[in-house]
Parts: structure tokens; sequence; C-alpha cells
């Protein structure tokens, strides 16, 4: 006699769903934790698609981006000007004077070169922001060229061929007589007083405050959706 065919065996109980963790609020779940995702139930939210780099486009925008900033250079050396710090050349000014003032030209330009690029860098943002690269890369160059620009527009504006005159009248003012220097050492003087940009590092404060504004702007609009966007591993909460 035949003993007859073993039954299938027991299934296991069945076993409750993990409830979500405590951040999951305001989500859905789309399987059970860490399980497997559901039938027809996407395991991730799907990444937004990405523009192609468009050469021709990037260079198009780095180029008005830069033609743009350069012509702000004329104003802001015309401003710069106007904000020179006087100097009392017929007091036979000391080094520590004449430093004092050299620096602080320098300073004000730099300030004046920062602000720019703070507002080339916002408006870069909001009208080329689709375009970043290439704006950025006309930030940067138009503005090493708009503060080399700024700083001879301003050295003109000053008058430097009414410094010998000035001169000579702040040194009669106080006793001395300039053209009885000798004229190696007026030379050398009339180059200590002279209104001119000596610190050349400060051409890099316009592109500098640009790119970082521009960078910063385009990290808090347009990483962090990215980001949620990224894929998930299965069965993790994701936005509904």
């Amino acid at each position: 006699m035949t003993p007859p065919a073993p039954g299938p065996p027991p299934s296991p109980p069945p076993q409750p769903a993990q409830p979500a963790p405590p951040w999951a609020d305001g989500y859905r779940q789309a399987a059970p934790y860490w399980g497997p995702p559901a039938p027809g139930a996407p395991p991730y939210a799907p990444a937004p698609p990405t523009e192609p780099l468009d050469a021709a486009s990037e260079l198009r925008a780095a180029g008005i981006t830069a033609s743009i900033v350069l012509l702000l250079g004329a104003p802001l050396g015309l401003l710069w000007a106007a904000l020179r710090p006087a100097i009392d050349t017929g007091a036979a000014a000391t080094q520590e004077s004449l430093f004092d003032a050299a620096m602080t030209a320098d300073v004000r330009l730099l300030l004046l070169g920062l602000a720019l690029g703070v507002v080339a860098g916002a408006l870069g943002w909001v009208f080329g922001r689709r375009r970043a690269l290439g704006v950025a890369a006309g930030i940067a160059v138009g503005g090493v060229l708009a503060m080399l620009l700024a700083a001879q527009v301003g050295r003109l504006a000053a008058h430097p061929d009414r410094l010998r005159a000035k001169v000579t009248r702040q040194f009669a003012d106080h006793g001395y007589d300039f053209a009885k220097v000798d004229p190696r050492d007026q030379k050398v003087f009339l180059d200590q007083v002279r209104f001119e940009n000596r610190a050349y590092p400060v051409a890099a404060g316009l592109p500098v405050a640009g790119c970082a504004v521009l960078a910063l702007l385009l990290l808090t609009t347009e990483l962090e959706p990215r980001r949620a966007a990224q894929p998930r591993p299965f069965g993790v909460p994701v936005a509904g």
C-alpha cells in the first residue's frame, strides 16, 4: 500500500507591517518599510531632466556678460576718484601718511568693486541662471577688466597733469620752493602722491564677489530641488 503524499508545509503567519519612521509624516510609502516595492509603484521619485550643455549659448552668455560688466568699469572709476582721500602734499608728507593715503585709496576701490560684484552676481542669477557657466565666466573676465578700467579712469579723473602745479603751490604755502628740489627727487615725490591703484590684487574684488554670489544663489535655489529628487532605495518613503 502506497503511503499518502505529504501535503504542503503550513504557511508562516503574516508579519505585521513595520510602522513608518517619525520623519515620514506627510509622505506616502510605496511599500512596507524596507520591503520590496509594491506592484506598479516606482521605488523612487524620478529626477528632473537636465539640459545638455550648449557650448555656443554658454560662450554667447559669457561674451554678453563680460561686455556689460566691463562697461560698468568707467562709472566705477569716476566714483572712486570722487571718493579719493586728500593728501597734503605741501606738508612734505611722511612715508607713513603717504602709505596710509595709498592704502585708503586701494581699500575704497576694493570695497566699490565688491559692492558692484554683488550686484553683478545677483543680476546674473536673475537673468542668466540657465546659462550659469557662461555667466560666471563673463563675470570673472569682465570683472577683472572692469577693475583695471576703473583704476585708469579714476587716475585720469584725478587730473594727474595738475599734480605738479598743486604740489608747487602747497609747498610755497609752507615756505618751500618745489622748483629747487632735485628733479629726480621731484619725480619720486610726484609718483608717491599720485592718485592711482597701487595694489593690483584689488582687481580681483569684483569677479570674486560676483562669482561667489552667483554660486551661492545657484546652490540655494537649484541644488536643493535636485537633492530632494535623487533616487532613493526601494521602499523608502518618497514625496507624495
